[in-house]
């Protein structure tokens, strides 16, 4: 599929996550920042002199502007999109020391009930 992921494997989890969407036990959540680049600039600029350290400020500073944001999404796409699909990272903590690979039909992603059709989409996807 488009998304590099076996569709029946990505069919089950993508449910799971709506319906799990917003429950910390159950689903992974992005939590934004609360403040813009210049509310991180000027809160640099005042702790300046003042034996704090500035370069937290401007690290998030820099990560809430247009090209922090760009380079993030890079990131994402190129090594967290297939770390999440291959080892589940950053997902739930109740799968932590469990098979979870998205490629794994005995994975603890899905029920036994669901592993043919997982095996069948892996098998179609890298056949």
């Amino acid at each position: 599929s488009f998304l590099l992921v076996p569709y029946h494997s990505w069919r089950i989890t993508h449910s799971h996550h709506h319906s799990y969407t917003n429950c910390v036990e159950h689903d992974a959540v992005y939590i934004p920042s609360e403040y813009s680049s210049g509310q991180a600039l000027r809160q640099a600029e005042e702790n300046k002199g003042k034996g704090q350290d500035e370069s937290h400020a401007l690290h998030e500073a820099f990560q809430t502007s247009p090209i922090g944001a760009l380079i993030y999404s890079i990131e994402i796409v190129v090594l967290g999109w297939p770390m999440y699909l291959m080892f589940n990272l950053w997902g739930p903590s109740k799968y932590q020391g469990k098979p979870n690979s998205h490629f794994d039909a005995t994975s603890a992603l899905f029920t036994k009930g669901e592993q043919g059709q997982v095996r069948e989409s892996v098998l179609w996807f890298f056949g």
